[in-house]
């Protein structure tokens, strides 16, 4: 099963990458207070109202270099290109234009938003049913 194997893998580049972090976060406590911000790389254009979600602990911009984290519409993503990468998010559904089996050898998440867009779906069958039931296309 080279698909256990690979989670295998992946769980643990995980858990060596989460020591690792944990070990950063233990020596950068100052007062009580973890000032920790995660570099997000985005690769298309996401909404602002989006982006704002993710509060002041996240730097979030198209120009970073060494990303944490990359959020991706529909760009091609290979995550050999980014050393140091913790996760890839794909706003939207599948994650066939992510190199998987290359993020889980480095254990590298990758995950995605299945049925974010559903009430747009939904919105746009009506308005064709609704156009199909008046008969528009033939009065165009």
């Amino acid at each position: 099963m080279p698909g256990a194997a690979c989670l295998g893998v992946c769980a643990r580049a995980a858990t060596r990458r989460r020591f690792a972090a944990a070990l950063w976060l233990s020596e950068n406590t100052s007062r009580g207070k973890t000032t920790l911000t995660l570099n997000i790389k985005t690769l298309n254009k996401i909404s602002p109202k989006g982006l704002q979600l993710f509060g002041a602990n996240y730097s979030i911009s198209d120009g970073i270099e060494k990303p944490d984290a990359i959020l991706v519409r529909s760009a091609q993503v290979d995550t050999d290109q980014f050393d140091g990468l913790l996760s890839v998010a794909r706003a939207g559904a599948g994650v066939n234009n992510i190199t998987i089996d290359k993020a889980s050898l480095k254990g590298v998440c990758v995950f995605n938003t299945p049925g974010a867009n559903a009430n747009a779906v939904a919105e746009l069958v009506f308005i064709g049913l609704g156009l199909a039931l008046r008969n528009v296309d033939k009065a165009l």
